[in-house]
């Protein structure tokens, strides 16, 4: 039996890692199962995002572990793909964990975030 997965959601069809492309994927026949990208912001905050800098895919730039979530929290996460998704947002760990479970997917969890701070404590 094969596994159909959703590589951040369906980003050919809504932007990464967002609400909007986990509910995309959910209705796809078959696909069950969805790969997300986890990093820590510089107040130890997880948050879902493949990037280790905010600059492609949210409204603001910045290494995200030098950038608190009360920053990150405010910033679009879709306004680069199209407009009518400007109101998607940056999810914590916790917000898509409940997203994920009402929208029965499983989960891949990436986790990211090996440069600046983050990266030096691994070291």
């Amino acid at each position: 039996m094969k596994k159909i997965y959703g590589h951040r959601g369906v980003p050919s069809l809504a932007p990464e890692n967002t609400i909007a492309s986990y509910e995309t994927a959910a209705k796809i026949p078959g696909l069950k199962w969805i790969e997300i990208d986890v990093a820590i912001t510089e107040d130890e905050q997880l948050i879902i995002i493949h990037d280790d800098y905010l600059d492609r895919t949210t409204s603001i730039s910045g290494e995200i572990s030098d950038t608190s979530y009360e920053i990150i929290k405010n910033a679009s996460a879709g306004y680069w793909f199209d407009k009518k998704f400007s109101e998607e947002k940056v999810l914590t760990f916790s917000e898509f964990i409940d997203v994920a479970n009402e929208l029965k997917l499983n989960v891949n969890i990436e986790l990211k975030g090996t440069t600046g701070k983050n990266g030096r404590e691994v070291i």
